[in-house]
């Protein structure tokens, strides 16, 4: 194999393992040997199991970073002034970003990404800093802009986490979604229905925000953060 190949073998190996068994748990001989390349492509290629640990990461946020920045471009050069500009806006986002998301050429990056969440390493900020910022960034700003900027930023914030996990757990969370709904796998018809109500489920959110004047001092955020 060429270089670039080799390289790209080895990371796709890797990332598959890491997110199954943990990086203390697969070592550089088995990622070699089902990379179908020598052990010594490790070393020519990373340096070490550390160094390719950390490549792995690099390798998802290039993959997954342009077009998380591609879904949140959108109207982001545009002024977007009303609340139901934004409310559109966050539509069209959420449905962007769930089509990504659940992408099952990704499932392997998930699950490296679902260790990384439950014990972060030097790893967790390339992807936070790559994918999950700057994705929370976008909605956080919509938000305030739905609420007439009645919410406190880290209101929307934290408003922003939980509409992202709505779309998340249905990856991180697959095994007992799939059970739940009683679906085989996330067809186009199970993406449209987890389209649907996560759609309406923002519908509800932007409309109660929206009925929401109360200042932000007046919230419950506010409140504590006032203290």
């Amino acid at each position: 194999m060429a270089d670039a190949e080799t390289r790209f073998a080895l990371l796709t190996v890797a990332i598959d393992q890491f997110g199954m068994c943990g990086v203390d748990s697969v070592s550089t001989r088995e990622i070699a040997a089902l990379a179908q390349t020598p052990m010594s492509s490790i070393t020519y290629h990373f340096g070490s199991k550390e160094r390719l640990y950390l490549a792995a990461a690099q390798h998802i946020a290039d993959i997954l970073g342009p077009q998380v920045r591609f879904a949140i471009r959108g109207d982001q050069e545009s002024l977007l002034t009303t609340s139901d500009d934004a409310r559109l806006e966050l539509r069209r986002l959420m449905s962007t970003l769930l089509r990504v998301m659940l992408d099952e050429r990704y499932a392997s990056f998930s699950r490296f990404v679902a260790r990384e969440q439950a014990g972060p390493t030097e790893a967790f900020e390339i992807l936070f800093s790559n994918i999950m910022n700057p994705v929370l960034g976008r909605l956080q700003d919509l938000l305030m802009i739905v609420s007439d900027h009645g919410l406190s930023a880290q209101e929307a914030r934290v408003r922003s986490v939980a509409l992202l996990g709505q779309v998340l757990i249905f990856r991180m969370g697959h095994a007992a979604a799939l059970r739940a709904a009683a679906w085989q796998r996330l067809d186009d018809g199970a993406l449209g229905v987890i389209e649907h109500v996560a759609l309406a489920h923002l519908d509800a959110i932007t409309e109660s925000l929206g009925k929401d004047r109360r200042p932000a001092t007046d919230r419950p955020f506010g409140r504590q953060a006032a203290r």
